[in-house]
């Protein structure tokens, strides 16, 4: 295994991060990593569809057949509803996301306009 030169005394902070009053929030965002790097690693993806409103299984079936399709790989998909998206979803795939949500548009639109002042 390849040593990071940039980080020689990781596991020291590490530890020390896990000995402080953020020694919690360390574990539970280093067992997040380490369950997402195992995944990745053996192919396994997780997707998060959100939207404004509960889906019906019919719309499900349609996220999960286009996300098989687009990734083309093991991939676990939750379902979230969201209500301050609007209205529209938004798909979340490690580090890919598809925003089509209202909250998003009108958080654009008010920058937009906010720069044109």
């Amino acid at each position: 295994m390849k040593k990071n030169p940039n980080s020689p005394h990781i596991i020291d902070d590490a530890l020390s991060l896990m000995d402080s009053d953020q020694g919690d929030a360390f574990i539970m965002e280093f067992n997040k990593s380490l369950i997402s790097a195992v995944e990745r690693t053996r192919g396994i993806y997780m997707a998060k569809v959100e939207s404004a409103v509960a889906l019906e299984e019919s719309e499900k079936a349609l996220f999960s057949a286009l996300i098989h399709q687009i990734f083309k790989s093991n991939i676990t998909i939750s379902f979230l509803t969201k209500a301050e998206l609007l209205a529209g979803f938004r798909i979340i795939v490690g580090d890919w996301k598809l925003d089509a949500s209202v909250q998003t548009q009108l958080n654009q639109m008010r920058k937009v306009l906010s720069e044109r002042n």
